[in-house]
């Protein structure tokens, strides 16, 4: 877990994403296709994070691949890229 530029704590377990607000609500802000690694805040202040997933580049059911992806605080997704393989790591900063 790790807290957010909004003061929120951010994290994830399993497939989803959650936050936790200050007054201790806890609620589930995204569920990827597949488990979900740690997030990290980027210098442009949106989380990111990793999953791997069961589809092919086209979207299409079929290939194992890892998604790379963004999230805002209201718990936008936006695919940063696709990976051909599955990538069974949590992300490094630095």
């Amino acid at each position: 877990m790790m807290v957010g530029r909004d003061g929120n704590v951010w994290g994830s377990a399993g497939e989803e994403v959650f936050r936790i607000d200050p007054t201790g609500t806890l609620s589930v802000v995204y569920t990827a296709p597949g488990p979900v690694s740690r997030l990290v805040v980027g210098n442009d202040g949106f989380l990111y994070g990793f999953t791997w997933q069961l589809i092919s580049s086209d979207g299409a059911p079929g290939a194992d691949h890892g998604e790379f992806f963004r999230l805002d605080y209201q718990g936008n997704h936006t695919q940063v890229l696709v990976l051909p393989h599955n990538i069974a790591t949590d992300l490094v900063v630095g």
